[in-house]
């Protein structure tokens, strides 16, 4: 929960105890970390001073430091506070590989040395990520202020529960997520093997098509700006930061924007968060729901080809091999379009094992056509991935309407699953079940996270 103190004296009294060591506060790497979008900026005396008091403390040069400089550590500021207004205190992290700060007002350059001047002195803790190996998923480098950073923060009364009323809170949501939130892209392709990534389209913004898919996502975005959707209750950043609707496939005589069409959110959002994480969002300071569409591209498959659904409670079950690894290896499938011929060192990371020393592609293979018959000839007809893309985020993008439109009730999609507020879990279930019976004619299993 988000720190609820309203004075500064007690608020000091709680910051030191955060540990015995006045310059240390507690790594708290089990906690959600918060992204810094170094976009904030001083938006008072109070807070312009101190951060330039702060800049001439730890600028390690003999000329004075630059104005962005001073704006970097400005910025900086403003998300350690923020991260340390939740208790148990939270870190931040960032992507620092240069190529992340391409449209970040502040450059890669200045940042790493405003960390590197912060640390030196003492006023932010840094502990460096690591990459998963087996069953260690691996962390981010967390960046963590220090008693000793808060308390000279005090001293000019900014404290992690007003540096709202001292700093400007940008809204992330980009001019396209209310202008054009339309993306075409083409197809992949692969030259000896290796896979190069379709590449963006032009639009043809005449076309009555786009123009009414575009119309919609408009309307989707600008109602959900209207909602806060924040990693705790009293967050001032949103992690909701528009959404845009790619579809693929422009560059075939069949394509009648009709081809994928999922929608992603843009930047670090919501969708960045793992499962785990998304329980501790909140919408308009109420918890969270997430409702999953429970093997929704498999369910979509049998309906396209008007074929009865395996009479079982669990489609991925009825077989020997663990229902993780079948789900993933029937999702790899099916969103791939064609079967997996290798297991990826994605999945092997997530499995903390070897898997096709246990679990044989080919194997696995024979066994999930056993399960699912209509797997049999799966890539070989007219059916493809991104068809079962399209009508899956057609279904969530009529969710979302009728959510919005009927009930006013702000929903965010996370491909086949949607997240609301706790307490319309049973409107927007129900919802969510007429979209899919009106796009597919077949009655889905609904799991509420």
């Amino acid at each position: 929960m988000y720190c609820t103190i309203t004075n500064i004296d007690c608020e000091r009294s709680i910051i030191l105890g955060h540990g015995n060591d006045p310059h240390q506060i507690v790594p708290t790497l089990s906690q959600p970390s918060i992204y810094m979008t170094l976009l904030s900026r001083t938006d008072t005396a109070a807070s312009a001073i101190s951060v330039k008091r702060l800049a001439y403390m730890i600028h390690d040069n003999s000329k004075s430091p630059s104005k962005a400089y001073i704006l970097a550590l400005g910025a900086t500021i403003f998300d350690l506070l923020r991260a340390a207004a939740y208790q148990p205190l939270r870190s931040c992290f960032r992507p620092m590989a240069s190529g992340s700060f391409s449209h970040c007002p502040i450059g890669y350059k200045i940042f790493k040395r405003v960390l590197d001047d912060l640390m030196a002195k003492g006023f932010i803790d840094v502990t460096k990520g690591w990459k998963g190996l087996r069953r260690d998923q691996g962390a981010v480098t967390r960046i963590r202020i220090t008693t000793l950073m808060l308390e000279q923060l005090l001293k000019d009364g900014l404290t992690p529960k007003n540096v709202i009323h001292h700093f400007t809170c940008p809204s992330l949501i980009p001019p396209a997520a209310t202008e054009c939130p339309i993306k075409l892209k083409g197809s992949s392709y692969r030259i000896k093997g290796k896979k190069f990534p379709a590449a963006n389209m032009y639009i043809n913004r005449d076309d009555p098509t786009f123009q009414a898919l575009s119309s919609t996502m408009i309307a989707i975005n600008s109602f959900l700006s209207e909602h806060h959707l924040s990693l705790g209750n009293d967050d001032p950043l949103s992690y909701f930061n528009g959404l845009q609707r790619i579809f693929h496939l422009g560059d075939k005589s069949y394509f009648k924007w009709n081809k994928s069409g999922r929608l992603y959110g843009y930047g670090h959002c919501y969708q960045s968060l793992s499962k785990e994480d998304r329980k501790g969002l909140s919408i308009n300071k109420e918890r969270v729901a997430e409702i999953d569409i429970s093997a929704c591209f498999a369910t979509i498959l049998h309906s396209i080809k008007k074929l009865p659904i395996p009479n079982r409670s669990d489609l991925y079950g009825g077989v020997d091999v663990p229902r993780a690894i079948m789900k993933d290896y029937v999702n790899a499938a099916l969103g791939a379009g064609r079967f997996p011929s290798r297991w990826t060192k994605e999945h092997k990371e997530k499995h903390g094992f070897d898997l096709q020393k246990r679990f044989p592609i080919n194997i696995i293979k024979e066994k999930a056509v056993n399960i699912l018959p209509i797997l049999d000839c799966w890539g070989e007809g007219e059916i493809s991935w991104a068809d079962l893309h399209y009508l899956e985020s057609s279904i969530i993008v009529d969710a979302i309407s009728s959510l919005m439109k009927d009930h006013g009730i702000p929903c965010y999609p996370v491909h086949d699953s949607i997240i609301i507020p706790e307490s319309k879990t049973e409107l927007a279930k129900q919802c969510l079940y007429n979209s899919f019976v009106k796009f597919t004619g077949v009655e889905p299993t609904l799991k509420i996270k």
